[in-house]
């Protein structure tokens, strides 16, 4: 069985608030640690864990490293427990509110649009160049 990356009990407050902006709901921790687990399955990868374990250091710089990974590594471990947790907490009745359409008139839609557009534009560029100085241990 390939080496895994542990579920560290820090990730789920960091993410869930990530993807929120405010905490997840506590209940849903035990969801998203034992999906993260059966995720560990797929190959180690030391840029995943050294991803990782940057952004629990500096929860701050989880945009950006989910950013670059989205473009330059999608099968990093940090971006597939991202989208599990998404998943998890887009299944669940407290925060279904944050995933659907919210009835806003057309040109706000648009304008905020093109602000997450420019903002992941940002946020790719900036974790890009942090994506490649973090240091992995072979």
């Amino acid at each position: 069985m390939p080496q895994a990356i542990p579920v560290d009990p820090r990730e789920y407050p960091i993410f869930s608030r990530y993807l929120l902006g405010e905490p997840g709901a506590e209940r849903l921790r035990d969801h998203y640690e034992a999906a993260a687990r059966r995720l560990a399955a797929s190959a180690f990868s030391p840029r995943s864990a050294a991803t990782i374990a940057t952004v629990l250091a500096n929860p701050n710089q989880l945009p950006y490293a989910d950013a670059a990974c989205g473009f330059l590594d999608p099968e990093n471990t940090l971006r597939r427990r991202l989208i599990v947790l998404t998943a998890v907490l887009e299944a669940s009745p407290e925060h279904t509110r944050h995933f659907l359409h919210q009835g806003e008139n057309r040109p706000d839609v648009f304008r905020a649009l093109a602000m997450i557009g420019l903002r992941s534009a940002w946020y790719t560029v900036i974790g890009a160049l942090m994506f490649w100085r973090i240091p992995t241990a072979n």
